[in-house]
């Protein structure tokens, strides 16, 4: 990256992309390569930022839909396994074990 080194937002870019249009234009005096170059890496870290924010985004309402999702599972499950303490109460122990490890494995299910 030559033009737009550091930059992380888009709007940062977008004002940096103005200063060198007005600069590296080639009717200001700049060169057509120079400008196009430019314009080249402007677009693809354009892409390249939006991609990020986006994935920033769903990594968040991943993460907002898992805790919703773990809390109703662990309150269905502490009822549950009341329920099942009450009518057998030997059977808890293997059915939290199993539901320990199943846990993460029925989360993955949900959200694919």
């Amino acid at each position: 990256m030559m033009y737009f080194q550091n930059i992380t937002d888009a709007d940062a870019l977008k004002a940096e992309y103005r200063r060198l249009c007005k600069e590296l234009h080639p009717d200001k005096g700049g060169s057509n390569a120079d400008f196009l170059a430019m314009k080249k890496e402007y677009n693809q870290r354009l892409k390249d930022i939006e991609e990020e924010a986006a994935e920033a985004q769903a990594d968040a309402e991943f993460e907002q839909n898992t805790d919703g999702v773990s809390m109703l599972l662990n309150t269905a499950l502490n009822i549950g396994l009341r329920e099942i303490h009450r009518r057998a109460p030997k059977k808890v122990a293997q059915l939290n074990d199993l539901l320990t490890k199943n846990v993460g494995q029925l989360l993955t299910g949900l959200f694919k």
